[in-house]
């Protein structure tokens, strides 16, 4: 019971105690019914924290009969100390680099590069805007076909709807005719 005796809260349970750790742990332990004057040293027991707490980098090693706060390393801030360096004008640096060969022929290289890259970029671009416009002039194509096809099938069935009620027509007419017929004999 030397755990409790240490600041620790518990609750015993038949034999069993039930131990909150520092950190709000609850664990439940076998009390052992022995005086704590006894000649046999005590057991460290040791706990475990959850994994979560493993990949926090938290410690949780640490024994039940030493519960002090776990000793801090004192910081220290990082100081950057800046070095002074000579700024040339600018005008300056140019001249330097016009008479230095190697760097004036690297300078050259990079841009030819780098036009290059441009270059390649705006024919891929022009290209791929070409596939785009005649892509959406097939589809204009498409559209307009059948839109035509629509509006001649249109034309066809108002001519055959037109056919049919002239025949229909000429048929009652014809009926009429005869009806007048009959009425007069």
């Amino acid at each position: 019971m030397d755990a409790l005796a240490k600041g620790v809260k518990g609750q015993t349970n038949g034999g069993r105690n039930r131990v909150t750790g520092p950190f709000g742990n609850t664990f439940s332990a076998h009390v052992s019914q022995t005086d704590d004057q006894s000649d046999e040293p005590q057991r460290k027991r040791r706990f475990i924290g959850s994994a979560f707490g493993r990949i926090r980098g938290e410690q949780r090693d640490m024994s039940y009969d030493d519960y002090e706060e776990p000793v801090r390393k004192p910081t220290i801030q990082s100081s950057v100390i800046a070095t002074t360096r000579e700024v040339k004008p600018r005008t300056q640096a140019l001249e330097e680099q016009k008479n230095d060969k190697k760097s004036l022929a690297r300078n050259k290289r990079m841009f030819g590069m780098i036009l290059g890259t441009l270059q390649k970029f705006q024919n891929e671009e022009s290209t791929r805007k070409d596939t785009q416009s005649q892509k959406r002039v097939e589809i204009e194509k498409k559209l307009d076909e059948k839109a035509e096809e629509e509006r001649t099938q249109l034309r066809k069935e108002r001519r055959e709807l037109f056919l049919v009620r002239r025949e229909k027509e000429a048929q009652i007419r014809c009926i009429e005719h005869k009806m007048q017929r009959v009425e007069i004999a």
